[in-house]
């Protein structure tokens, strides 16, 4: 999120000196004279894709062929002007920032479920924030439609960016919405998404060079001085009382906005007068969080919000993803054979690093005496525990099998996190050399290994892993999920019968997606329907206890 109020501030106050309008084509062409490389645009993907694609209805079921146009068109107006876009997706929540995540994911709880309310009352909804996307859509297009390379971070997505464009010397901006940015001074220009047009390809920059210069202080100060403004480490309440004795009095502590054009020449000069460039971050903390409290009881307590957001500036918490020291342990091993995927979800360091899951909010109603559908995070569970299984096999003898994980979602306001049994594989499996392994004899074991952490059923019976291995490997490797729910509705749920089975995998295996096709997903849950079954079979994959009360 950012400074609050901070972009604000240069939008108003510093227009045309820190804040003014550019091409991209023209700093991407300049860029690439001087340098004699290909530049790269490293864009904060969730940021970026809500500005450009705002306006779509997600409420009523959601535009992707809309979504899709619009995205594949930047993607392509980017390459058009000589760049290449490398997205970055957002890793877990890391552990100094959980109250806040837990206060933002109850604030959405509220909104989504008064937007449930008013469609109970049939009103209509013009919301542009209700809706989500399917997990993984994002990516799928930016993959497979716009063969872009893709990074999900493995923990904090802003640092992840900086610290990769630092390390990068052909990155010619990063293009985001979040002042973080302009703290971090990593690339040679921050470029807004918010104001980004594509009839000209042009957009806003925040200069961090430019920010340091108008308010009199060196840029290498830029991190104390963003922690010192408030961030989602330190909140701005802790910082009131500091900011009204370093400008004396001009800045009042109970005025709710802050008068950056008092507060920063104030700081920088507190800065200068009690801080070195010699200092560790750890002694910058020690000598920085007396002057935030009086209290000695919360001088402790200050020094670690300090220290928690100089080492966020400093980039002390992640690599750039380029540059990592060989993974050594199993479970290092694991996550850097798991982070090759365009597709890799960041449960997998939750679990593996901090052993907890954590879910979003989903657009359903919770709170209506109508409702008599579990929620999704619920229905989801079977499915969550067997994937943590997996991962946690390799430390299974010393976990033991009761051992539960904290799963934290919030479903009302009082049910922020709960303890979550997790569902050992009842086979010998190990998941790293798996996933390493191409070996045409590896598929029985990847087969019956994904049927189980799919539908929770060991179907290890020769005759049943011949008749679907036959079926299976004739469709196209993006579909096997797919085909996987065929035969789990027709073996375990026993809602297909056999002839409509064989003729929906003639039909998958006669059919090859192409990069142009919409998602293979969507494209044969539309089959299913022609065959009379709800789109609400998918959930049949995630809890049998529910299952036939989903099958129209």
């Amino acid at each position: 999120m950012g400074i609050k109020g901070l972009e604000t501030y240069m939008e108003q106050s510093l227009k045309g000196t820190v804040c003014y309008s550019v091409s991209i084509e023209k700093i991407v062409q300049e860029f690439a004279e001087t340098n004699g490389c290909s530049p790269l645009i490293l864009i904060d993907a969730p940021s970026t894709l809500t500005f450009l694609t705002e306006g779509l209805d997600w409420v009523c079921g959601g535009q992707y062929s809309e979504y899709e146009k619009i995205v594949v068109n930047f993607v392509s107006t980017i390459r058009k002007c000589g760049a290449e876009p490398v997205f970055f997706f957002d890793g877990p929540c890391q552990a100094p920032k959980r109250e806040l995540w837990v206060r933002r994911r109850v604030s959405k709880f509220h909104y989504l479920q008064l937007l449930m309310k008013k469609i109970r009352k049939g009103e209509i909804v013009e919301d542009k924030k209700g809706g989500l996307l399917p997990t993984g859509y994002e990516k799928y297009v930016l993959t497979e439609m716009c063969r872009c390379k893709v990074v999900t971070s493995a923990k904090e997505c802003d640092e992840e960016i900086a610290a990769y464009a630092k390390s990068e010397a052909n990155v010619v901006a990063i293009m985001a919405q979040d002042s973080d940015f302009l703290i971090y001074n990593a690339a040679p220009y921050y470029l807004s998404s918010k104001h980004l047009d594509l009839t000209d390809l042009s957009t806003k920059v925040y200069s961090s060079s430019e920010f340091a210069n108008v308010h009199k202080f060196d840029a290498k100060w830029l991190p104390v001085v963003g922690a010192l403004l408030g961030n989602d480490y330190i909140p701005l309440d802790v910082l009131r009382e500091f900011y009204q004795r370093v400008t004396n009095g001009r800045q009042n502590k109970n005025t709710y906005y802050i008068s950056f054009d008092k507060v920063i020449p104030a700081v920088s000069e507190f800065i200068c007068e009690h801080l070195s460039v010699d200092m560790t971050v750890e002694e910058m903390a020690g000598v920085i969080a007396p002057h935030l409290t009086q209290r000695r009881e919360q001088k402790s307590k200050t020094e670690q919000l300090v220290c928690n957001a100089l080492r966020s500036y400093f980039l002390m918490n992640c690599d750039s993803g380029i540059t990592d020291s060989a993974p050594e342990t199993y479970k290092e091993k694991l996550l850097s054979q798991l982070r090759k995927s365009p597709n890799f979800s960041p449960m997998a360091v939750q679990v593996l690093e901090n052993m907890f899951v954590e879910h979003n909010n989903a657009l359903e109603d919770l709170t209506s005496e109508l409702n008599t559908f579990k929620a999704s995070v619920l229905i989801y569970r079977g499915l969550n525990s067997r994937y943590i299984g997996l991962l946690l096999n390799h430390e299974r003898s010393s976990l033991g099998d009761d051992f539960c994980i904290d799963e934290y979602s919030v479903l009302s306001d009082d049910s922020v996190i709960q303890q979550v049994k997790i569902s050992f594989p009842p086979f010998e499996v190990d998941l790293l050399s798996m996933c390493c392994s191409n070996d045409p004899a590896s598929r029985s074991s990847k087969l019956r290994t994904l049927f189980w952490a799919v539908t929770g059923n060991d179907q290890s019976e020769h005759c049943y892993q011949s008749e679907l291995e036959t079926k299976l490997f004739r469709v196209d490797p993006k579909l096997f999920i797919c085909a996987l729910l065929l035969f789990y509705l027709h073996k375990v749920e026993r809602v297909l019968q056999m002839p409509e089975v064989e003729l929906l995998f003639l039909y998958l295996s006669i059919w090859t997606p192409s990069p142009n096709t919409s998602s293979n997903l969507i494209w044969v849950i539309v089959s299913l329907e022609r065959t009379q079954i709800t789109l609400q079979c998918i959930w049949l994959l995630c809890s049998t206890g529910e299952s036939r009360r989903w099958v129209g």
